[in-house]
């Protein structure tokens, strides 16, 4: 699904595993993530996350926004690899804004802004360890 405005900015969800209806709140899709038991996926010893939401971005410039599990206790510069070894930079991380009480998701899942290509972008993500 694409949206446009005058600015040319567009978001496109990449990917939604969680998401059953159009309109659901991201609390509904938070608590099937937490229920799910694809949670996480071990890898050669490594523990990856499973994205619960995938957007590409491409408003004055281009980036992924991707919802990702608060375990992997991200900062701005690490390098988050995916389940296909494809690399990407955390160039953020957004902070909603919410009136009235912090919904229970907020807690336990963050905003990344990455930097990286979509193309060939896997569903299961890790923070890339100092070698």
């Amino acid at each position: 699904m694409k949206k446009k405005s005058k600015n040319e900015c567009t978001i496109e969800i990449l990917y939604e595993p969680y998401k059953l209806e159009e309109n659901e709140s991201f609390s509904v899709i938070f608590e099937r993530y937490m229920d799910s038991s694809d949670k996480t996926t071990e890898i050669n010893g490594v523990v990856f996350y499973h994205a619960l939401k995938i957007l590409d971005l491409k408003i004055r410039g281009h980036f992924l926004l991707i919802a990702l599990d608060n375990r992997l206790n991200l900062r701005i510069n690490d390098t988050v690899i995916d389940e296909l070894g494809n690399e990407y930079i955390v160039k953020g991380v957004e902070m909603p804004h919410f009136s009235g009480e912090f919904p229970e998701w907020h807690t336990y899942i963050s905003f990344v802004n990455l930097d990286g290509s979509p193309d060939n972008m896997g569903k299961y993500f890790t923070k890339k360890l100092a070698e």
